[in-house]
């Protein structure tokens, strides 16, 4: 959903991230990166070059023989923070905030992304 074509879709999704309670630091922490990690190896999410929209989906796995459904949140939150649109990254920003109440670990990785988003280009997510 946080590549859904409709940039409110896109923003409802971050914002529910952000309601994940009970989940495992190594899920959320794997929000911040593309690749997914299992059973021993890494693979890097790319997206594809085809500019057709389709139910498949927006990224090629075809190097995967076995993906964890929980492995879907893979970019989720670099997703919502690149994203083109504001509200889109504001509620990221919200999202992650709120997730780093329940964990420091968490807290710790989620600073140096945080701190890149004094940079936006728009005063609303700078001070959010």
């Amino acid at each position: 959903m946080v590549n859904d074509i409709s940039f409110h879709v896109r923003a409802k999704a971050s914002r529910l991230l952000g309601g994940l309670r009970g989940v495992s630091t190594q899920y959320l922490l794997q929000a911040f990166s593309k690749e997914l990690f299992g059973r021993g190896n890494k693979l890097k999410l790319s997206r594809t070059k085809s500019n057709d929209v389709s139910a498949a989906g927006d990224f090629d796995l075809t190097q995967c023989a076995d993906v964890n459904v929980l492995d879907s949140g893979a970019g989720a939150f670099v997703h919502g923070l690149e994203d083109e649109y504001y509200q889109v990254r504001m509620a990221t920003i919200d999202s992650i905030c709120e997730l780093s109440c329940g964990s420091p670990e968490f807290a710790r990785i989620a600073v140096e992304f945080l701190v890149d988003m004094f940079n936006d280009e728009i005063n609303a997510v700078r001070i959010n």
